[in-house]
């Protein structure tokens, strides 16, 4: 169709039969496009991997996302609960890759495409296999798209084309270098490694590279070129940290956090001090005072409550997923996140539950 043909094109319902009304539902009669109505069952024969360091990739969502981000990546809440892409990997496979915890995996497909992607150790996905979110674009993914390594192939019989996975090769990245960033203004990172997302205050950015560590100042000059005011800068020789506190008009208005292993500070202490007037070197600490309450990481996007949270209800007698909620307003919006809140209740109530 033309341009104004498809820019007056009236909306549709699939199906969309060659002499019938539009609408209605495939197969509502039971029956299948065959002229004896029953449907094909055709076999299917997936790629074998190699003992070692092949997988077989699956693709799909996570629990607040959808898509590619367009929409849904806009939404601060919805950012901060899983704020980089992961790949998941059985514990048996991350202990033959000696990945560790935080460590950052290369996924491989041919001699050319990879991307890279954060280690999510877990029971969820089977040995030999991995799973990894298609939300992250290169606009929000410095190492490009998961789908960069799924098969490309198209199905012979339907043309659906296979974007779900695919057989890759998983290793450790050997970065030398890792960085965390929050700031109040957009960022463009350029590294090997780099995740942005959106946040209550502005953005946040995880940062992964190999050769020397950058300077602090480098750094943020290329990756966050409005940010403004006077630095604080805090440097700890013995273990090779660097941290960096930019504040303007007396609030932060940047932290950057840069060390030779993933970053051990807490990303929502660091991300609250944007746009405060705590003083920078108090920011720089990276974790919560001592009278402050650190809520850990998101568990309940709608509701903003934290890991933390949700462990001390569940200490203070919470035995369900309805008392949780009660407790903490966890999951009783859209309830999305009720079976993660099942899955930290003790082993010995969930196994009462189940009787």
């Amino acid at each position: 169709v033309s341009d104004a043909d498809y820019a007056n094109w009236k909306p549709m319902q699939w199906p969309v039969p060659s002499d019938g009304e539009q609408g209605g539902r495939f197969f509502a009669d039971g029956a299948f496009f065959h002229p004896n109505g029953k449907a094909r069952m055709l076999p299917l024969t997936a790629p074998q991997t190699s003992a070692g360091t092949g997988f077989r990739l699956n693709t799909g969502r996570n629990r607040d996302q959808w898509h590619t981000m367009t929409r849904t990546g806009k939404s601060q809440r919805l950012g901060s609960h899983l704020a980089e892409p992961y790949v998941e990997i059985h514990p048996d496979d991350a202990q033959s890759l000696g990945l560790d915890v935080a460590d950052i995996v290369e996924l491989r497909k041919g001699d050319t495409d990879h991307t890279l992607a954060r280690a999510l150790v877990t029971t969820h996905v089977a040995p030999g296999t991995l799973f990894a979110p298609i939300h992250w674009t290169r606009q929000r993914n410095g190492s490009g798209p998961i789908n960069a390594v799924a098969h490309v192939g198209v199905d012979p019989v339907s043309g659906q084309p296979a974007l779900k996975g695919g057989h890759v090769t998983a290793r450790r990245y050997a970065a030398t270098w890792y960085g965390f960033v929050a700031s109040a203004v957009p960022l463009a990172p350029q590294c090997a490694y780099s995740a942005v997302s959106r946040t209550e205050t502005g953005w946040r950015a995880e940062l992964a590279g190999q050769g020397t560590m950058p300077s602090p100042e480098d750094l943020m000059q290329h990756i966050a070129t409005d940010l403004q005011g006077s630095t604080s800068m805090l440097d700890d020789v013995e273990t090779g940290i660097r941290r960096m506190a930019w504040s303007d008009d007396g609030r932060i208005t940047g932290l950057l956090f840069l060390a030779p292993a993933p970053v051990a500070v807490s990303r929502v202490t660091a991300i609250s001090a944007i746009g405060t007037d705590i003083a920078p070197l108090d920011a720089l600490a990276g974790r919560a005072r001592a009278t402050a309450d650190d809520p850990g990481a998101t568990v309940c996007a709608c509701m903003g409550v934290g890991v933390n949270h949700v462990l001390r209800a569940v200490q203070e007698g919470a035995s369900t997923v309805e008392a949780i909620g009660c407790a903490t307003t966890a999951g009783t919006n859209c309830g999305a996140c009720r079976p993660e809140l099942a899955r930290l209740l003790p082993p010995a109530v969930k196994a009462l539950a189940a009787e």
